[in-house]
């Protein structure tokens, strides 16, 4: 959410999303206080995250990378990709906008160096009567 504060093209794709969903006798509903969370409610008590959809649902796994996810998974109710990618376009745009902001950001710091090896005690010299190792 922060990077999308920052970022002006994130305003107006929220725009083209809302007048695609506006447009769409099936989706424009979702839009009305509520709709996604009664539904997402009775799947899943986790409101307000939306779930992402399973990976066996992605219609590229069928060769249809064109094509919308299911809008509703079972067990799940509305998913990210299938709210996301009712319009392949704009999901397409979405995709293309946070991988601009994950390339934006610092690289992560190194891994820490190994802890060093415990210290090796020498073996205790034999005592002065003791006789020669073999």
């Amino acid at each position: 959410a922060a990077w999308a504060a920052h970022d002006p093209a994130w305003a107006a794709l929220l725009g083209r999303y809302r007048e695609f969903f506006e447009a769409s006798p099936r989706l424009a509903p979702l839009l009305q206080p509520n709709a996604v969370r009664d539904i997402n409610l009775a799947a899943q008590p986790g409101w307000p995250y939306i779930e992402p959809a399973p990976e066996q649902e992605d219609p590229a796994l069928r060769g249809r990378q064109d094509e919308p996810w299911p809008l509703q998974s079972p067990g799940r109710g509305f998913t990210q990709e299938g709210l996301l990618s009712q319009s392949p376009r704009l999901f397409q745009e979405l995709q293309f906008m946070v991988r601009r902001w994950e390339q934006a950001l610092p690289p992560p710091p190194p891994p820490p160096p190994p802890p060093d090896p415990t210290p090796v005690t020498p073996p205790r010299p034999p005592a002065p009567d003791a006789p020669p190792p073999a």
